[in-house]
């Protein structure tokens, strides 16, 4: 079965949502290209308030939602018993769509 959009989109998630927590201990979770792109300085890395990171939380939610309707078309086909999908819609997916729209209401 393939979960990759699933799974992808619960990384993104987790990033996103452990941001503050990485880069008081010094990790980092944005790409070179996505700094690059948005602009995003090390000072814009001290908070995830400021305004370039800010852009790339709405980004990431973004393909954490492309990636959430991909699994979503994906899952009706999947030999998986019933339990296994509903498993998979509370734990993962549906944390994930809340997260997603909470962080691109904000902008």
């Amino acid at each position: 079965t393939d979960l990759q959009p699933l799974g992808d989109a619960s990384r993104i998630q987790y990033t996103l949502q452990d941001f503050d927590d990485d880069i008081s201990v010094g990790f980092n979770n944005v790409s070179i290209e996505d700094a690059e792109s948005l602009g995003i300085s090390s000072e814009d890395l001290k908070s995830s308030s400021s305004k370039k990171v800010q852009e790339w939380f709405h980004q990431e939610a973004q393909r954490g939602m492309t990636l959430l309707q991909q699994h979503h078309k994906q899952i009706p086909k999947m030999p998986m018993k019933f339990l296994t999908k509903a498993a998979l819609w509370w734990i993962f997916e549906r944390p994930a769509k809340n997260f997603f729209q909470h962080v691109l209401q904000k902008q």
